[in-house]
């Protein structure tokens, strides 16, 4: 019985530019002139989606990004409104003046390791558009990997 490979994956994959028939070969188990006939026969381009490939692993790792930026937020959000509960209980309910110290100091606390975080955010982004200038590149090595294979499928149907 004849070896099936899965050749929309294959050519997904030669037509983002990232690899070579000898490595889809290598991976996928077929011989190379095999492939490449089939590449030619189907008009394969390779590189014809390395544009958009790109644009959507950048889009999926600001996405990813943007994520984790909300779920700190609502991290904070939850520790800044404890923290004020807490400081009105001492100072109105309980008249705790040590405890209200605790809260202030607290809160200095959190309000620092915020700025801290935005610095180091701001770092990060500066230094990703300098890898990017640098290599004229938006995604690092491979962003073929981002994507899934029903991606893939409509990057060669046309519908990227």
């Amino acid at each position: 019985m004849a070896k099936t490979y899965n050749w929309p994956e294959i050519q997904a994959k030669y037509e983002t530019g990232n690899y070579s028939m000898q490595q889809l070969a290598d991976e996928y188990g077929f011989n190379r002139r095999y492939g490449s006939r089939k590449a030619r026969q189907g008009k394969w381009e390779k590189g014809k989606s390395s544009k958009i490939v790109a644009q959507r692993a950048t889009k999926k790792v600001v996405e990813s990004e943007a994520n984790k930026e909300a779920e700190l937020r609502k991290e904070y959000e939850k520790l800044i409104n404890n923290t004020r509960r807490g400081a009105y209980q001492a100072l109105v309910k309980e008249k705790d003046f040590d405890r209200l110290k605790h809260f202030k100091i607290f809160s200095e606390i959190l309000s620092n390791c915020r700025k801290e975080q935005w610095e180091i955010n701001e770092m990060q982004e500066v230094a990703k558009k300098i890898d990017n200038q640098i290599s004229g590149d938006l995604n690092t090595n491979d962003p073929f990997k981002e994507l899934t294979t029903e991606e893939l499928r409509e990057i060669i149907k046309g519908k990227g």
